[in-house]
């Protein structure tokens, strides 16, 4: 797993307290659903392309009951919900409070389950652990790539 390092005030409001350092997770890789697909298969008979009939279902149905109101749970996956965007009604009473203007946007959101939490264990057989490899933050990766095309001989990163 790649991960780059920043420097973090200790305790955000207060830099007297000093600064730490962070690893925060850096992705190699955006996986979309036919690149999993084809994961999957590569590991399962399963067949593809009713693999991708039944994800895209899945998508459909889940949208569809987290519009009306009800929250799925898929045991090792999590727990999905929809939370709102809201516009704060000021006053001492909720007279006056209309959803379609009080409420922004309803999202999707996402509980993992304790599987899906814990990444660092081996829940499964022939699950290898979790290696790590440090890498340049995504700042300095994009300078990086912008000198390596300018034929650049140094660069400042600070």
């Amino acid at each position: 797993m790649n991960y780059s390092l920043s420097q973090k005030p200790k305790r955000p409001g207060h830099p007297e307290e000093g600064k730490v350092w962070i690893a925060t997770p850096q992705s190699n890789e955006v996986l979309d659903k036919d690149g999993l697909i084809r994961r999957i298969c590569a590991d399962n008979p399963y067949h593809e392309a009713q693999l991708n009939a039944d994800l895209v279902l899945l998508v459909r149905y889940l949208r569809r009951c987290l519009r009306s109101g009800q929250t799925v749970s898929i045991k090792g996956l999590g727990t999905f919900y929809a939370k709102f965007e809201c516009e704060p009604l000021e006053g001492e009473t909720a007279k006056g409070y209309n959803p379609h203007r009080q409420i922004k946007r309803v999202k999707a959101a996402w509980r993992p389950d304790a599987e899906m939490k814990d990444l660092d264990s081996a829940l499964y057989d022939g699950e290898p652990p979790v290696t790590f490899t440090e890498v340049p933050t995504v700042k300095v990766g994009k300078l990086l790539r912008k000198a390596v095309k300018g034929a650049l001989t140094s660069v400042d990163i600070q």
